[in-house]
């Protein structure tokens, strides 16, 4: 059996590193500065500004799934290996002019929302906040959908000490412009330091390219349509099932319970944010060793994923529960900052179930498929209900609906898929 080489984990885990650093800044820095409304606000206006996920169509997905597969041709001298490196720059062209209307319609859909915020009663300088942040998110948005070309050539550790530098250098203006005064105004520093070092590193970096290629219709259409939809579908939902609690309890409670809310899911995602460092940095390993049939490596690669992704998910999951609870106990004037501890144990269990999801999700998609489909939409719709029937009754209702619709449905539907995948790489389905 062919061994293929693996990316280092190092660069990756120090992008989550930082990740996880900036999300504890934000945790730890935002309650002395802002006040309870403010923080609303902000996380109010982070969740909305994560819909560019659903912009992305999952483009830079299938993508980095195909440049995967092109990658060991490309390398051959011979007409194939020609045929892959032309199939590569296709690549190229067609991500570059996605991206560009991709971000230019994120951008107009946000600022389309902006008489929905002056309901809400937002403030001349809140909605001049607004304004701004828009378009830098949207370019920023642009230039990362982009990365995925390097990702995909082989350049993934690369691409996670680009942003493991973006994040240091982010967070680290983030917090001087809460310091000099600058309040909400501190949201514009790390969508444009990453804008701007992103499109100065591809500059330099995109050796690649090339005038004379020209975008051949049928390469999307039948190439990259067929994955990207599902893709696109799944990742909507997941949008939805995310990132709509916050602006829900915006809508329904105010500002104050929306920061509340937001801060503990920042702090949670956090960790789902580093417990994804090894399966992503094996993505393209994944689409190797399927592509090359061998599976009893490939399953032997998912099943050490999945335990370094339980022990880092349980014992982190568990560290903060307890510090939550002894938090609400000696410092009650911090915990009061925060969601019940009773809300606590929900976000930290959907979070454990959500890093199984997600890894298995990892594995599932290199195969150059979308099966999570019809689980990632069960799972939008049915965050979309908890909103419309729940959210009313206040964070708890929501949460525990939450919490119980992952593990009692979606965990066992993709266990079950993962299972029949295995069945079919073994020879033995029924």
């Amino acid at each position: 059996m062919k061994s293929v080489e693996r990316t280092p984990i190092a660069p990756l885990l120090l992008q989550r590193f930082v990740g996880l650093a900036g999300g504890g800044i934000t945790v730890g820095v935002l309650p002395f500065f802002l006040s309870s409304g403010e923080l609303g606000y902000y996380f109010t206006y982070m969740n909305l500004l994560a819909a560019q996920i659903a912009f992305d169509c999952g483009l830079s997905y299938v993508i980095l799934q195909k440049m995967g597969g092109f990658a060991i041709d490309a390398q051959r001298p011979d007409s194939i290996g020609l045929s892959a490196r032309e199939r590569i720059s296709e690549l190229r062209l067609l991500l570059w002019t996605w991206s560009r209307r991709a971000a230019l319609l994120f951008c107009c859909a946000m600022l389309s929302a902006t008489p929905w915020l002056k309901r809400g009663d937002v403030d001349g300088s809140e909605l001049m906040l607004w304004l701004a942040l828009v378009p830098c998110v949207a370019m920023a948005f642009l230039t990362n959908t982009r990365l995925a070309y390097f990702e995909g050539r082989g350049r993934m550790a690369d691409v996670a000490l680009l942003r493991a530098k973006q994040g240091l250098v982010g967070a680290v203006l983030f917090v001087l412009v809460l310091w000099t005064g600058g309040g909400l105004w501190a949201a514009l520093a790390p969508p444009i330091v990453q804008s701007v070092s992103a499109t100065l590193w591809i500059q330099r970096e995109d050796v690649g390219r090339s005038a004379f290629v020209e975008l051949s219709p049928r390469l999307w259409r039948d190439g990259v349509w067929p994955m990207q939809w599902r893709i696109a579908l799944s990742w909507a939902a997941g949008y939805a099932a995310t990132a709509i609690f916050v602006p829900a309890t915006f809508a329904y409670h105010g500002p104050v319970e929306a920061g509340k809310l937001g801060i503990s899911q920042a702090v949670f995602g956090a960790v789902a944010l580093l417990s994804q460092a090894w399966p992503v940095s094996q993505n393209i390993h994944y689409c190797i060793l399927f592509k090359e049939g061998c599976y009893q490596e490939l399953w032997e690669l998912l099943r050490e994923g999945l335990f370094k992704v339980q022990i880092f998910c349980v014992s982190s999951i568990a560290i903060l529960t307890v510090l939550w609870y002894w938090m609400g106990v000696q410092l009650p004037s911090v915990g009061l900052r925060f969601v019940e501890f009773v809300d606590v144990v929900y976000l930290g269990l959907a979070t454990w179930i959500g890093s199984i999801i997600a890894t298995l999700a990892v594995f599932l998609r290199a195969r150059q498929q979308e099966p999570l489909l019809l689980p990632s939409l069960m799972t939008g719709l049915g965050a979309l209900l908890i909103v419309i029937f729940l959210a009313e009754r206040g964070v708890t209702a929501m949460l525990a609906a939450n919490a119980c619709l992952l593990m009692f449905a979606i965990l066992p539907w993709v266990v079950y898929i993962a299972w029949r995948a295995w069945q079919r790489d073994f020879g033995k389905d029924a």
